[in-house]
């Protein structure tokens, strides 16, 4: 049997995986981001680590395949800007990449982009064919499938959701360089911010939303405020876009007690009515920290078609 090796590097974790033809995922494992990157980005030895640890032989890798948070080229081999690891930011990536003696074929997408199609191809969009996917993390990401094609835009910039403009009173400069990015008030980097300012001590992500559920006045607040921009995001793209589904996905949402019903209740009240409101499909993912990392394999068998 034949893998490629996927990674999804995101600005808090690094998923890898083995996957298959048929999109099973082996040795999957996860890397804390600062623990193998700080202001430097070595691609190949987060490959090679990754393949030391899984013991696959070279002659069973077919190809590698990269989910970045980043905005890309339209040929997909150059970087533009990614807020949440700068050090990423105008990069320009070959077309293979050497382990041993042996040249591998590379490719790069954005990260939300194979998590959108992986949930096509396995997940919860299986059938579908206009399909939104938000996928909620260190930043706020999405993807975007028309007529069962990736939708990456004239530039390759499509479906940067994060950096639409949301209207505060008080003026944030996001590290794309706007102002007031929907994803500074509606992702990780909200609660993150949120935990700076926090009465308590050492207080982890995952305590969150059980001091929302206990009644704590400073955390509902912030939890609010948090919904009320997501929801704005996600309304916004669906009725522009007037997917058959939308998929929410990605890490602050598979937290215990995040109150996924809520948020689901707040998008529906803010899209069009009758349309999409009536018929819009909302799921959320079904293959979760590996959404990705299918999506690679997807689009690589895409790429591969013989």
């Amino acid at each position: 049997m034949k893998f490629i090796v996927a990674f999804d590097i995101g600005g808090t974790n690094i998923k890898c995986g083995l996957i298959n033809k048929e999109g099973n995922v082996f040795e999957f494992a996860i890397y804390k981001t600062k623990e193998i990157f700080s202001s430097n980005y070595d691609i190949t030895n987060l490959v090679k680590k990754y393949v030391q640890q899984s013991s696959i032989e070279a002659d069973r890798i077919e190809g590698i395949v990269l989910g970045l948070p980043c905005t890309l080229s339209k040929d997909r081999f150059s970087t533009f800007s990614c807020p949440n690891l700068p050090w990423l930011s105008a990069k320009e990536f070959s077309r293979t990449l050497k382990l041993g003696s042996t040249q591998f074929p590379l490719y790069i997408e954005r990260d939300t982009n194979l998590a959108v199609l992986g949930e096509m191809w396995k997940g919860a969009a299986i059938g579908h064919h206009t399909i939104v996917g938000i996928f909620v993390g260190t930043g706020l990401g999405c993807g975007i499938v028309l007529n069962g094609r990736l939708f990456t835009g004239s530039h390759g910039a499509a479906a940067e959701l994060g950096h639409i403009p949301y209207h505060v009173e008080k003026a944030e400069k996001c590290p794309c360089g706007n102002i007031n990015c929907i994803e500074l008030f509606a992702s990780g980097k909200t609660v993150e911010k949120a935990l700076e300012k926090a009465p308590e001590v050492k207080l982890d992500i995952s305590e969150v939303f059980l001091l929302v559920e206990k009644g704590d006045l400073y955390w509902q607040s912030v939890l609010n405020d948090m919904l009320d921009a997501l929801s704005t995001a996600a309304a916004t793209v669906v009725n522009i876009i007037d997917p058959e589904i939308l998929v929410l996905g990605g890490g602050i949402l598979s937290i215990p007690r995040f109150p996924l019903r809520e948020l689901i209740q707040q998008i529906r009240e803010k899209l069009r009515k009758p349309e999409p409101a009536n018929s819009l499909i909302i799921k959320t993912s079904i293959l979760a920290e590996k959404a990705a990392l299918i999506g690679a394999r997807y689009l690589f068998n895409l790429i591969n078609l013989t």
